[in-house]
C-alpha cells in the first residue's frame, strides 16, 4: 500500500511539474481592420496592447472587465506586450501592428487552451475596443527541464494578415455605469430648475 501512494504521489508531482506552457506570440503579416472605422493600422509613435490569456475549463473567451483589461469567468492573464509603432504603415509592417514574436511562458496551466486578445490602444480600459483572435490549444511542457523546452508557435495573423472586421467594447462596471446614471439625474433636475 505505501509503494502504491509513493508512486500515485510521485505522479502527481511530475504532472503538475510538466503543467506549463510557452508560447511564441506573433502575427506574421500584421493586424488590420478591413471594412470598419477601427484603426489598428499604426502610426509611428501609436500603441496596441497585446494580451495572451488561457481561456480556462471551459475553453471560451469570455468579456474583459473595464478595470485595466481584468478577466472575467475563468480566465486568466499569461502575459502582455505591447507595440508601437516605429513608422507609418506603408513604411514597415510594425504600422499594422505586427508582432515578430515574443516568447511567453505560463506555469500550472494544465490542458491550456489560449488566444490573444487585441487593444486598438495602449490601455485596457472601459470603453476601449477589443478583438479576440481565435482559441488555440497549447501542449504542457516542463519549463524547469533540460535542455528547455521550444516554445510553441502561435502565429494569429494568418497568411494574409488577420481581418478584424469586427471590435467589442469594453463595457464599464456596474458602479461606472450607476455614477453615470447619478450625473445624467443630475443634469437632467437641474435643466428642469433652469426651464421653471
Amino acid at each position: 500500500m505505501r509503494k502504491l501512494i509513493t508512486a500515485m504521489a510521485i505522479v502527481a508531482i511530475a504532472s503538475f511539474a510538466q503543467a506549463d506552457i510557452t508560447v511564441n506570440l506573433k502575427t506574421t503579416f500584421g493586424v488590420y481592420a478591413n471594412g470598419t472605422s477601427y484603426d489598428v493600422i499604426l502610426n509611428q509613435g501609436d500603441t496596441a496592447l497585446y494580451q495572451l490569456i488561457n481561456a480556462g475549463a471551459n475553453g471560451v473567451a469570455d468579456t474583459p472587465s473595464a478595470t485595466g483589461g481584468g478577466m472575467f469567468g475563468d480566465d486568466s492573464l499569461i502575459g502582455t506586450v505591447s507595440v508601437t509603432g516605429s513608422a507609418d504603415p506603408a513604411g514597415d509592417y510594425t504600422g499594422y501592428a505586427f508582432l515578430s514574436g515574443t516568447t511567453i511562458e505560463g506555469s500550472g496551466i494544465s490542458g491550456a487552451n489560449v488566444f490573444a486578445r487585441l487593444y486598438v490602444d495602449s490601455t485596457a480600459s472601459a470603453g476601449s475596443l477589443y478583438y479576440d483572435a481565435q482559441i488555440a490549444a497549447i501542449p504542457n511542457v516542463n519549463l524547469a527541464g533540460s535542455p528547455p523546452p521550444t516554445p510553441t508557435a502561435y502565429d494569429f495573423g494568418g497568411a494574409a494578415g488577420l481581418d478584424t472586421a469586427t471590435f467589442s467594447t469594453v463595457i464599464p462596471e456596474p458602479a461606472t455605469i450607476g455614477l453615470m446614471g447619478i450625473a445624467a439625474a443630475g443634469l437632467f433636475t437641474a435643466r428642469r430648475k433652469v426651464r421653471a
